[in-house]
């Protein structure tokens, strides 16, 4: 599938969760025993090259991709019984996509939509 260098994929999503330093999304891929270099340079070299500076008040928008892993977050969060969107959704949201290759990364380190929800309530302290 060829890429379209103006919008926001699912792997671009995961990469910038994967590089943070901070969050509960890098703390689920971690619970999951995802290999994050692995991931990253994984990751980065399915993400076009766009030049240093580009920020989001450039014409990138969200793919169909990454809206329906937005919004099957969004879902993930209310059946979880959160009022909020955290990174932790959006991994979940992702694992539920059948066909992006973010998703498909995941499920090779053999995280699950199940893993992760486990994953999401041990270190929200829910259960």
């Amino acid at each position: 599938m060829e890429r379209n260098a103006n919008e926001i994929e699912p792997e671009d999503v995961l990469l910038a969760l994967a590089r943070g330093q901070l969050g509960v999304g890098r703390r689920i891929l971690e619970a999951l025993s995802v290999h994050l270099e692995q991931m990253q340079d994984e990751l980065a070299r399915l993400v076009p090259h766009r030049p240093r500076g580009l920020g989001w008040k450039s014409a990138l928008a969200f793919s169909a991709e990454a809206l329906h892993a937005l919004a099957w977050a969004k879902e993930e969060a209310a059946s979880l019984g959160h009022n909020y969107l955290g990174t932790e959704h959006i991994v979940l949201g992702i694992l539920r996509d059948p066909n992006s290759r973010a998703a498909k990364f995941l499920r090779e380190q053999h995280a699950t939509i199940e893993s992760a929800r486990d994953a999401v309530r041990t270190i929200l302290g829910e259960q």
